[in-house]
């Protein structure tokens, strides 16, 4: 947020510093844009969270070992096949 109020110190003093209306009005929004978009930059940077997380348990109901996969891709009458190796642990 602070970054928000440092960019619009500019605007400020150069609100003071325009003649016409026009000018002021323009200067408005254009600080009220980058107000904006400052805000929504704050809000999607995420923060994360303080505290460690338990670690979760994890059950699978595939047994461990290898195994021994094809995977086929298909694009009109192209036709791709290739065998992929899975090692569950």
């Amino acid at each position: 947020m602070m970054a928000a109020l440092g960019l619009m110190l500019p605007g400020v003093v150069w609100l003071g510093a325009a003649g016409t209306r026009r000018t002021r009005k323009k200067l408005v929004l254009v600080m009220l844009v980058a107000l904006g978009i400052s805000i929504l930059l704050t809000g999607c940077a995420g923060g994360g969270n303080s505290f460690a997380a338990a670690p979760k348990t994890v059950t699978s109901s595939t047994p461990l070992g290898t195994y021994d996969i094809t995977v086929s891709a298909t694009s009109g009458s192209i036709v791709h096949a290739m065998k992929v190796r899975l090692t569950v642990q």
